[in-house]
């Protein structure tokens, strides 16, 4: 009897033992589980990738990255910057970034091309670009402009922009447009390279603002050729949301929340320009930018009549019915 007793309680004691290890076990796990909850960041398990040109055209997915607006939605954003348009486009095409953005001339010329291949995520009316000319110059209005050597940047929607503003006014042959790369847009005019550019958002305004430019006009479009002007957005691969679906739905949301964030917060959102064009925070404060529309608000029939008028102006090369690219 004495030895039964003495097994039962060794077991007993044995069972103790393993139950306080379980519990200690399950106390770890448990203390682990609520670190990773509460003390730690989310977890990210994938990248979207945003692609731009250093300009404010692409001040929303500058925002989106510079907010962390994706880590909202367990994901990591990296901003690429490329010194041109077609290397960007070129990037968003063949997949290897999952959000960029086009003016309307580039972008409805794509759908013209290639139907349905992208879609719009968000919307922009034109209020960045500018014609400039030298301080001292003598040209006063756009018919000044025959026989002159205009710079732009690479990019297809600025040359449409030009041929729809000059081509009645001067003849489509009677202006020279000369490609120049952002950064050297200023410089290249400065050395009597070009006699005038069409301009954009913060390089204008540091041209302006170094005093050896003025205006010829702010906002050409809206005041030869339609207000508002739509200009495009940003762009994703339609087939993004079968390759991609978590990104593609996270991309949906936060560019709208970026484009809010701009609206309320525009100031704050204007850094943005500091840190990634690498420009004054005077110039980043006052540079003309466009007016960022969330997807809901985007005026269809006027950017049904953009894309009629550089269809008339065999900018695009066939009619595009643009409703499709907003859903």
């Amino acid at each position: 009897m004495e030895n039964t007793m003495t097994h039962d309680i060794r077991n007993r004691a044995g069972y103790r033992r393993i139950g306080i290890l379980i519990i200690a076990v399950l106390a770890v796990a448990l203390a682990i589980w609520v670190i990773q909850k509460v003390c730690i960041a989310p977890d990210v398990t994938g990248v979207v990738r945003l692609a731009g040109v250093p300009a404010a055209f692409y001040l929303p997915l500058m925002v989106a990255h510079d907010q962390a607006m994706f880590e909202q939605h367990g994901l990591k954003s990296e901003l690429v910057l490329f010194n041109n348009n077609n290397d960007m486009m070129n990037a968003l095409l063949h997949g290897d970034v999952d959000l960029s953005g086009l003016g309307s001339g580039g972008a409805f010329s794509l759908e013209a091309q290639s139907q349905g291949r992208v879609r719009f995520v968000y919307g922009q009316n034109n209020r960045s670009y500018s014609f400039i000319v030298p301080k001292d110059s003598g040209i006063e209005k756009l018919e000044d402009l025959r026989g002159k050597k205009i710079g732009t940047w690479p990019s297809p929607t600025p040359r449409v922009c030009l041929h729809l503003m000059l081509d009645g006014r001067i003849g489509k042959d009677n202006f020279e447009i000369v490609p120049v790369e952002f950064r050297f847009l200023n410089l290249a005019m400065k050395r009597g390279d070009v006699d005038a550019l069409f301009n954009t958002d913060v390089f204008t305004q540091q041209a302006i603002q170094s005093g050896e430019a003025k205006y010829l006009s702010k906002v050409p479009l809206e005041e030869y050729v339609r207000k508002p002007f739509f200009n495009g957005g940003g762009l994703v691969i339609r087939d993004l949301e079968q390759r991609k679906p978590r990104i593609y739905t996270a991309i949906l949301q936060v560019v709208e929340e970026a484009v809010q964030f701009i609206k309320d917060h525009e100031a704050e959102a204007r850094r943005s320009l500091v840190k990634h064009v690498g420009v004054s925070e005077e110039v980043a404060a006052q540079a003309p930018l466009d007016q960022f529309i969330l997807l809901s608000e985007v005026d269809l029939l006027a950017a049904q009549e953009v894309a009629d008028i550089l269809y008339q102006h065999r900018a695009v090369p066939k009619k595009v019915e643009v409703s499709p690219m907003f859903r």
